[in-house]
């Protein structure tokens, strides 16, 4: 299976997501300073758009594969975009975000991660 992280970015919501080809997510602040330890189900939606195997597929066969965005519906019905999407597959860039995600994670006291099945 290849190793990959997809990430974006919700500026409204000053949220910043990671998705490891793992499974394993984490959902910082915008700054990437602090974890949100407790993710609301319109974060969520979001993992689950990101996870989405044909959006994966598109982001994966992409030439230039930044910079994409993506359309959701959040918990209220609204259409929310998720910009600033970026695939990644350098394994040196990959293992540094996930030891900078998850250092952050358990100083928040948290000893799990954040799983989602990843087809």
């Amino acid at each position: 299976m290849e190793k990959y992280l997809i990430t974006g970015e919700i500026i409204s919501w000053r949220k910043y997501y990671a998705l490891f080809s793992t499974g394993e997510y984490f959902i910082l602040d915008i700054k990437r300073l602090k974890t949100i330890t407790n993710p609301t189900k319109s974060d969520l939606a979001v993992i689950r758009t990101l996870n989405n195997e044909d959006f994966r597929e598109k982001l994966g066969n992409a030439r230039d594969n930044y910079y994409f965005s993506a359309e959701f519906k959040d918990e209220d019905g609204n259409d929310m975009s998720i910009s600033n999407i970026k695939y990644y597959r350098d394994p040196t860039l990959i293992s540094y975000e996930y030891e900078h995600c998850r250092s952050l994670y358990i100083s928040n006291k948290k000893k799990t991660v954040n799983r989602i099945s990843v087809e």
